[in-house]
């Protein structure tokens, strides 16, 4: 490939975090697997309501809901 040409491909982004070096992911993440039947039920809560929630912020109301049940939500100091 002559040195003057460039690459075939997507065009970077200048702007994109990638470019600058940052994280994308500066919370920490988690994935799982769950039944398909619980994943319809979370899409037909999302879609039936209003305001309509994103489904992250449905999982971690219900994870925080869950934790605190059971005493481990909120965290306590030191912890």
């Amino acid at each position: 490939m002559p040195p003057n040409k460039k690459k075939p491909g997507p065009r970077v982004n200048p702007d994109s975090k990638r470019s600058k070096g940052e994280d994308r992911h500066k919370q920490p993440r988690k994935a799982f697997h769950a039944d398909p039947k619980l994943f319809q039920a979370l899409d037909k809560y999302v879609d039936e309501t209003r305001p309509q929630p994103t489904e992250s912020s449905v999982l971690r109301d219900a994870l925080e809901e869950y934790l605190n049940k059971r005493g481990y939500w909120p965290p306590k100091d030191g912890t």
